[in-house]
């Protein structure tokens, strides 16, 4: 231990150069991680929201789903609602991506950019994941046929899921932030 401290120096000293590298690579898998399961976690939502709002005979589905709403009785949520939101996760998550990639090498060293970057990220998937579940809390009524429970259940708990490790990683990237030099 005495010829390691001589030969590296002090172990908090050490240990302080390297957080912004893990803090870099934990906002890293983290974006890509929340990349990966969203368009998953869409598409049990979808598949549960089509088998629980069969569209009755007679009634014309528009194509592309998002170009407007089935139905008019008003429980069927606008999927352009999530848009905005998608959007600005893909623009946080091309910030982590970048200035934890290549493009890293060319940009200014900010060693917070990523994990601030990597959390706003993770409160926007939180946000979502949120607002699905509650919408879905809001038409629980609606849904009569027992059929339409088991993927509304299995869109829930990937949901929850979700939720739950989002909000973890992102107090650990708020903790390691925290942990990073003060630049000077």
């Amino acid at each position: 231990a005495e010829a390691a401290v001589a030969e590296f120096g002090d172990p908090a000293l050490l240990a302080s150069a390297l957080v912004p590298e893990l803090a870099a690579g934990h906002a890293r898998r983290t974006t890509l991680a929340l990349v990966r399961s969203g368009p998953a976690v869409g598409v049990l939502w979808v598949l549960a929201w089509a088998v629980a709002h069969p569209v009755p005979a007679g009634w014309v589905v528009p194509w592309p789903p998002w170009s407007g709403s089935v139905g008019t009785d008003g429980t069927v949520p606008d999927p352009r609602l999530f848009a905005p939101a998608v959007g600005m996760f893909l623009l946080t998550a091309l910030v982590v991506l970048a200035s934890t990639g290549r493009a890293g090498r060319w940009l200014p060293h900010r060693p917070g950019l990523a994990p601030a970057a990597a959390v706003a990220g993770a409160v926007i998937c939180v946000a979502c994941d949120l607002a699905v579940l509650s919408l879905l809390a809001g038409q629980v009524g609606s849904v009569r046929r027992s059929a339409a429970w088991a993927p509304l259940v299995v869109a829930a708990a990937a949901s929850l899921t979700r939720l739950v490790l989002t909000a973890r990683a992102g107090r650990r990237l708020l903790a390691l932030r925290a942990a990073l030099p003060v630049a000077r």
